[in-house]
């Protein structure tokens, strides 16, 4: 049986959160999408919320991650890597922004759900409201 292009999941994690004048909640969530061609890389985009605290004010972030995937096969454990962009919307601070990111991980097979975790790094660009320039992140996907 052919396996669909496109899947689909949830993704969340810990957000790393070592900077005093502002706090990153540590916990982050989204749905995400894949596609997957046969003679081409795999393409990732999602929705991911996280929420700030800068100063008095709190802050819910919207993230875009459009990343390219590049799987390496093995039997059940296949390891990948991924790199692109984040667009970020703040609207409390009216900003809208951007990074270059890039993760790696593995995809773990079990019948049709596949378990991803990964390692993500950002380097925002031009952030005037982020609390910082450099974000790590732990993340679990669950796709279908």
């Amino acid at each position: 049986m052919a396996q669909l292009p496109i899947s689909i999941g949830l993704k969340g994690g810990y957000v790393q959160n070592q900077q005093p004048s502002s706090e990153i909640f540590p916990l982050k969530a989204g749905p995400y999408i894949e596609l997957n061609l046969p003679v081409l890389p795999t393409f990732e985009t999602g929705l991911m919320f996280e929420r700030y605290k800068l100063g008095s004010r709190t802050a819910t972030v919207y993230q875009v991650p459009i990343l390219v995937k590049k799987r390496i096969n093995a039997i059940a454990i296949k390891p990948f890597f991924s790199g692109g962009i984040t667009l970020r919307r703040i609207p409390s601070f009216n900003e809208t922004g951007g990074g270059v990111t890039i993760a790696g991980g593995a995809t773990i097979g079990l019948l049709p759900i596949k378990i991803e975790p990964e390692l993500r790094y950002t380097r925002w660009i031009g952030a005037d409201y982020a609390p910082r320039s450099n974000q790590t992140e732990f993340l679990i996907g669950i796709r279908f």
